[in-house]
């Protein structure tokens, strides 16, 4: 999936902008790890999404996507 499909997916409001991290393609296991992060308009990430596709059958035929989402604190001063 394009990072636009899981912007939609995650209901990320059009202003944020969702930049991807870390992934792992699992070739042989049919699993991908990616992680995401949500930037306010000011560029502020606000929020962080660890995403979990699977995928079975060959090449795609069905699987499924997890998500999960942790909202990052604002730092006390």
């Amino acid at each position: 999936m394009s990072a636009q499909l899981f912007k939609q997916l995650f209901g990320v409001p059009k202003e944020h902008e969702l930049t991807s991290g870390d992934m792992i393609f699992g070739i042989t296991t049919g699993e991908n790890i990616l992680n995401y992060s949500e930037k306010d308009e000011t560029g502020k990430t606000i929020a962080h999404y660890h995403v979990v596709e699977q995928r079975t059958g060959y090449p795609r035929e069905s699987g499924s996507i997890t998500w999960h989402r942790t909202e990052v604190k604002p730092k006390q001063v």
